[in-house]
């Protein structure tokens, strides 16, 4: 097997970016959310393992195409901050019901302040930071070569927050709001 970071392969900057989702953590996000109905940044080697019932690749562009019902989205990380305003926005309109983002936390980015502040539309994000680092799987399905240098977290976004608690405070540490704004007499 030819690794990623095999100096006799030269791969595009898309190939150097796929990083796919591990099964572990996948049967984790479909234990809070039930069936996915859209993965927006996917391909349909990835979704031999999200299972999701719709996702859009890079030809189809899931920033352009409407987003509905149970997210699961692991963007590029390079790209995050258009990705996080869609959920955010689509969350906001009400198409989408429940969402899982998976990303680094990069707490002093404009992406990660913007996904703070959709506090106010229907309710608190909870945040898990992820203990250690996720092993991302290759388009071949084997682990990376190149892992990843920072950390994971996992963001919910729903109604289900006691469930995303419960099911991911098992692989790391969970921040979860206090109270919600539309709970604020």
């Amino acid at each position: 097997m030819i690794g990623v970071t095999d100096p006799k392969v030269t791969l595009t900057p898309e190939q150097k970016a796929e990083r796919y989702t591990p099964a572990k953590y996948m049967e984790m996000v479909s234990t809070v959310l039930g069936e996915i109905d859209l993965d927006p940044a996917s391909c349909a080697k990835a979704n031999e393992v999200i299972k999701a019932k719709k996702y859009y690749d890079l030809e189809s562009n899931g920033l352009v195409q409407p987003w509905y019902g149970k997210v699961f989205v692991n963007p590029p990380y390079a790209e995050m901050l258009p990705w996080v305003s869609k959920l955010i926005d689509e969350y906001h309109n009400k198409e989408v019901e429940e969402a899982i983002l998976l990303s680094n936390p990069s707490t002093d980015t404009t992406w990660f302040n913007h996904l703070c502040s959709a506090s106010p539309y229907r309710c608190s994000p909870v945040f898990c930071y992820i203990q250690g680092r996720i092993k991302f799987l290759s388009p071949d399905k084997s682990v990376r070569v190149n892992q990843p240098r920072n950390p994971s977290m996992f963001t919910y976004l729903g109604k289900n927050k006691a469930k995303f608690y419960e099911v991911f405070s098992s692989v790391g540490n969970i921040l979860k709001p206090i109270q919600c704004h539309s709970e604020v007499g």
